[in-house]
């Protein structure tokens, strides 16, 4: 979804620019803005996309590391005890290796020393350590690292009360379309957070609330007389992230119903960015801001268990409606190159327009015998401007005494 509101941008961009130079451009003299008329028709949109995508990156990285720790609160009340890595994710070369296969080989060694540690100092029935997320490469055909770890623990105060802080690094990047100035953006982000949740017969509340400090590097292609050069551009950025989440469980002899309400809030800020290592045909922009407010409000539905000679099965469906609180349109200072030598400034308009989105999805989880388990879930989400996702997961879990 994010490359195609990437791309939908610089189709925007593109069209736009011819526009944008005629009211929006503070330039020396008419011959200036003809050779910025001349720049916005030969040059692709993409080679200032992942300047202005820096923003936007940074409510994705946030974002990303926010869900990261409501998983970890749901797994905290499910009852999970000690070290707990059944929510990290390892993929190696485009396969995935799920977290139960790595919290189950991790407990008999590594959780064993951790309870071990927490027995003696009398808190093995109050503090919890987790780590989640996803850490590795992926396919062969797109083999590029992407990291997105948080790592924490978590103090029971009282039975149906816990805190927690945790800490946690995320990577994200994307590659422009393709064209001679297409570039690419990569993030790296590291994060603190403070969370809790309180949890009372089928009620509970969640909140996170983190702050963090962020790394941008642009790289792009740069044509020149039948030459190849790159400009570059590294910068920083920061995010401050809220979210609150609460939900019902109703419960109607083997049926469950859970209405459930949530609200987010993503601030996030990159300093100016200016490329260096091409002289007058560098790009440059301004400092940027952006501010993601969200709220949602849906169910899930959990069915009796369906039992067949050999399987046992418990069928689920959720459906969420989603809604951007947040409606505004900023306008970036960009600085064009231009063949007379000299830079030409443009105030370039960003619209992120109040948009929403439904997100619905089916499963079941089955269970074969005590030691095998499996699960299949499609999940399906459709919002503005015909932005459509699919996604089908599935897994099998083998549990042996060794």
């Amino acid at each position: 979804m994010k490359d195609h509101r990437l791309h939908s941008f610089c189709r925007m961009l593109a069209s736009a620019a011819q526009a944008l130079v005629c009211v929006a451009v503070t330039l020396p003299g008419a011959a200036a803005a003809n050779e910025t008329v001349a720049f916005a028709q030969q040059q692709s949109a993409a080679a200032v996309e992942p300047l202005i995508a820096a923003v936007d990156a940074g409510l994705a990285v946030a974002t990303v590391q926010n869900d990261n720790v409501m998983r970890r609160i749901a797994t905290l009340r499910s009852g999970v005890r000690g070290l707990d890595l059944g929510g990290l994710d390892v993929g190696i070369g485009g396969y995935r290796i799920a977290g139960d296969a790595v919290d189950t080989v991790s407990r008999p060694t590594l959780g064993g020393i951790v309870d071990n540690v927490l027995s003696e100092r009398g808190a093995a029935d109050r503090i919890d350590l987790f780590a989640n997320g996803h850490l590795g490469t992926g396919p062969a055909v797109a083999p590029a690292e992407r990291i997105d770890v948080t790592t924490g623990a978590d103090y029971r105060v009282l039975d149906r009360l816990a805190l927690g802080a945790s800490v946690g690094y995320a990577t994200d990047g994307n590659q422009s379309q393709s064209g001679p100035s297409r570039g690419t953006l990569n993030v790296g982000a590291w994060r603190g957070a403070m969370y809790g949740t309180y949890f009372d017969q089928g009620f509970h509340v969640d909140g996170v609330i983190a702050y963090d400090t962020t790394d941008y590097a642009t790289l792009r292609r740069v044509q020149s007389q039948d030459a190849q050069a790159f400009a570059r551009a590294t910068g920083n950025g920061r995010q401050m992230s809220a979210q609150l989440k609460s939900a019902f469980d109703f419960r109607y002899g083997a049926w469950t119903f859970g209405p459930r309400v949530s609200a987010s809030w993503v601030d996030a800020e990159v300093d100016p960015l200016a490329e260096v290592g091409f002289g007058t045909d560098a790009l440059a922009v301004g400092s940027q801001r952006a501010r993601a407010v969200k709220s949602s409000a849906g169910a899930l539905v959990s069915l009796p268990e369906l039992h067949t000679p050999w399987l046992v099965v418990t069928p689920h469906a959720s459906a969420d409606f989603i809604r951007d609180l947040d409606s505004r349109s900023d306008l970036v200072d960009v600085r064009l190159p231009n063949d007379s030598g000299q830079p030409a400034n443009a105030l370039l308009p960003f619209d992120r327009s109040a948009s929403s989105s439904f997100v619905w999805s089916v499963g079941a989880a089955a269970k074969l015998s005590r030691e095998l388990s499996g699960f299949v879930n499609y999940r399906s989400s459709a919002g503005a401007a015909e932005v459509a996702a699919t996604e089908l997961s599935w897994g099998l879990r083998f549990k042996a005494a060794l």
